[in-house]
């Protein structure tokens, strides 16, 4: 054998007898365990979070051509606040003699008619 073999025979029997000495603690077993679920439940909490956070993302770059599509919509879609609607139903009250639950309904007919109008016109 050379030197550089022996040298290697001898710190393995070394070692070897240093394992007869060392012994773990009665609690490394349960401590050991421990530490590894608490790293496991760490790394599951990143992935989740990685999960929503990409989810979000895609949400986020899918919807926002969708919404910057109906913002030029928007003027078809909206509609007469209710200070309007009230405005509206007392011309329409002061004009045709009539009561006031009468003109709030002839003002929405009135809207509904503009409404299908608009939409008739877009097509």
């Amino acid at each position: 054998m050379s030197e550089h073999q022996r040298s290697f025979a001898d710190l393995e029997a070394r070692i070897r007898s240093a394992g007869r000495l060392i012994t773990p603690s009665e609690d490394h077993r349960p401590r050991t365990l421990e530490l590894a679920r608490d790293c496991d439940c760490d790394a599951k909490t990143r992935r989740k979070l990685g999960g929503y956070f990409v989810c979000a993302l895609f949400l986020f770059v899918i919807l926002s051509p969708v919404f910057s599509y109906l913002s030029r919509y928007r003027t078809h879609f909206q509609g007469p606040t209710a200070t309007e609607m009230q405005q509206r139903a007392a011309e329409l009250e002061t004009q045709a003699n009539v009561g006031p639950s009468w003109s709030m309904f002839e003002a929405f007919d009135r809207w509904r008619k503009d409404q299908a109008n608009v939409f008739q016109k877009t097509r």
